[in-house]
């Protein structure tokens, strides 16, 4: 297991589940129930679709954290506190996760 800023951690092997921590909730969501992952174009947005959880990631330079998950290598998502100051520091390239939300997805209503 590897530490990544405190925002998130990885690992060299294939792992059964994602676990994501926000000051409000603790889960562990299974890769396969993993329906797909998107970022946006400014590193700054990753959205996780899980069968029965709709993962939103706020935070800065999240390609690192969108790389890992596709690899199925990530191991644990933080939401952290931290200030904007610390998160631009000079040289610090690192990924950094400041919002977590959950949600259950969106149900289809057939007419």
């Amino acid at each position: 297991m590897t530490p990544k800023a405190e925002s998130y951690q990885t690992t060299e092997e294939h792992v059964p589940y994602l676990r994501i921590e926000t000051p409000r909730d603790r889960v562990a969501l299974p890769y396969s129930t993993l329906l797909g992952l998107t970022l946006s174009a400014d590193e700054m947005t990753l959205r996780l679709n899980f069968a029965s959880t709709e993962v939103t990631v706020k935070g800065k330079r999240l390609h690192e954290v969108f790389c890992s998950i596709a690899k199925g290598h990530g191991e644990a998502l933080f939401a952290r506190c931290v200030s904007e100051e610390m998160t631009d520091a000079p040289g610090n390239g690192a990924p950094f996760i400041s919002e977590i939300r959950l949600k259950e997805p969106t149900g289809t209503q057939s007419g």
